[in-house]
């Protein structure tokens, strides 16, 4: 079973301004609004026991602040994607999860292409507006083991969560994407 705790090897943090957390944070809104509307799956709302989760839109608004943490860490252009569910949340096949907990794992799911770059941003409750810690990244395809699967909440939904000392320096993360753009450049 692997172990979770906090891992600052790897860390790197980013600071947004107000203006551009206001931003996110209202691109968030639409995207819940816009998923709402269109009946999709909202993912904090657990029927089984009857119990809704009130924070959803903030909680999707906070993706969106994780998200846009992310690109300015990367230095890439944060998308502000929405109605858009299939695509990734960032160029460079990037997908952004928060992390609420400082000690938490990083999410990865089965329905993740193997491909996916998953990046983690902390983001717990009271420290909204920053610095926003990275403690790294995983290709989805080294995140899905067996021993990184659970089912936290008990609702048949299991996750892989990678223990923060597997992931990767966002460093590598960011030469990847340069290599990238460089060959983009030859084509």
């Amino acid at each position: 079973m692997a172990s979770y705790c906090a891992c600052h090897k790897n860390d790197v943090f980013v600071t947004l301004s107000g203006i551009e957390i206001d931003e996110a944070m209202e691109v968030g809104r639409k995207i819940y609004q816009s998923s709402q509307e269109r009946g999709l799956r909202d993912y904090r709302k657990f029927k089984g026991n009857g119990w809704v989760d009130p924070d959803g839109e903030r909680l999707q608004a906070l993706g969106s602040v994780a998200e846009r943490a992310a690109a300015k860490a990367l230095g890439l252009e944060w998308t502000a994607w929405y109605d858009t569910f299939k695509r990734p949340d960032l160029h460079h096949n990037i997908e952004v999860r928060m992390m609420g907990v400082n000690r938490y794992g990083l999410r990865v799911y089965d329905r993740d292409h193997d491909s996916k770059r998953v990046v983690g941003i902390v983001i717990e409750r009271g420290r909204e507006a920053g610095p926003y810690r990275i403690p790294g990244w995983i290709n989805a395809v080294h995140g899905k083991r067996p021993e990184y699967l659970m089912d936290p909440l008990g609702r048949g939904q299991p996750v892989f969560a990678v223990p923060q000392y597997r992931l990767h320096h966002l460093s590598v993360l960011m030469d990847l994407i340069e290599a990238e753009q460089r060959n983009e450049v030859l084509s």
